[in-house]
């Protein structure tokens, strides 16, 4: 017995000497995700309703709770004031919140690459500007004084609209734009807008059930912009576990959802969170196809899930958003983004 205590202490001194992890704690940390959409009726959300269902961020240690955005929630609010721990957020919108207004926020994991083909080609943005078919707008010019829709004023595809509309030789003075959130195709079926900005998962849904689109404008090349996890500095500064924690878990169910043979289980899972959505599989399959750009070109060079765009990409996207005034000031992007949560 005199010579078990002493063992016995040793190792009880051990275990409570043990660095704290996520993983490693008796009770999982709450954290919030906010999404863009004011709803999870999303096939693209499959990496979150598979993290949850499948486990992959409870084995990190974390309780994930999805917080929906929406119409008058801005998510550089919503991170900045802790509504969300962790914000799904364009690029742009990073750029414009660390340039115009100093919020201190960084983008961590670019989880949505924002890849899509048009035309045959791989664009690096979702954006399309369409009207109705039998509309008699014609091109962008004819934009003057008309209406026009898009998802936010805060996010890529408003941008990517300033961008049509100066090289229509427009300003946004000369028109009028409208948020829709997910409404936007209604609104324009209903004559309450005159053309959208759209991207081509939403068009593809509309499409799906018979609408038809005349695209005015697309992406421009040679720039991106795409949904990041982004976080405040503090949140970096305080619990770098968290973020290191959460990082792994979105890696990993990544690489679960991106293998087809999964594809039946991921289905089964979307039916808990958007039931709706994927009554019509056939169509739940081809919006899911459209969504799996994660695994481009960059991600297979660095070799991890989640890692930022080349910084010439970024920089590039910074110019033009200068060029067009979005931006009071450049700032330095490794400021703004970050791939050390991947290291």
């Amino acid at each position: 017995m005199k010579t078990r205590a002493p063992i016995l202490v040793l190792a009880l001194l051990a275990v409570l000497t043990v660095p704290a992890t996520p993983a490693a704690a008796a009770d999982p940390i709450k954290v919030k995700v906010g999404v863009t959409v004011p709803t999870l009726g999303n096939p693209s959300y499959a990496l979150y309703y598979n993290g949850i269902v499948e486990g992959f961020y409870k084995d990190e240690g974390l309780d994930v709770t999805i917080v929906p955005g929406g119409a008058g929630i801005s998510p550089v609010q919503a991170l900045a004031s802790g509504l969300t721990d962790f914000q799904d957020v364009s690029t742009g919108t990073i750029m414009i919140a660390r340039a115009n207004n100093n919020v201190p926020i960084k983008g961590i994991y670019q989880w949505h690459q924002g890849t899509n083909i048009l035309n045959g080609e791989w664009i690096r943005s979702g954006y399309r500007l369409v009207v109705p078919e039998t509309s008699p707008i014609k091109t962008a010019k004819d934009l003057k004084g008309k209406t026009i829709g898009v998802f936010s004023l805060d996010n890529y595809i408003y941008f990517d609209l300033l961008y049509t509309l100066k090289q229509a030789g427009l300003t946004k003075d000369d028109v009028n734009i409208v948020p829709t959130q997910m409404g936007g195709i209604a609104a324009m079926e209903r004559g309450q807008i005159d053309a959208l900005g759209s991207w081509g998962a939403q068009l593809y849904s509309a499409e799906y059930r018979g609408a038809k689109f005349r695209l005015l404008a697309g992406p421009r090349k040679n720039y991106y912009d795409g949904l990041t996890t982004a976080v405040t500095e503090k949140m970096l500064r305080e619990r770098p576990e968290v973020v290191r924690a959460y990082c792994r878990a979105m890696q990993k169910v990544t690489a679960w959802t991106l293998d087809r043979k999964n594809w039946p289980k991921t289905f089964e899972n979307m039916k808990q969170f958007i039931p709706e959505q994927v009554k019509d599989l056939k169509f739940a399959q081809g919006y899911f196809d459209l969504s799996l750009d994660w695994d481009d070109e960059n991600t297979r060079k660095n070799g991890a899930y989640g890692w930022m765009r080349p910084w010439e990409e970024l920089q590039a996207t910074h110019d033009w958003y200068q060029e067009i005034g979005l931006l009071k000031r450049p700032i330095d992007l490794r400021e703004g983004f970050s791939n050390e949560c991947l290291k």
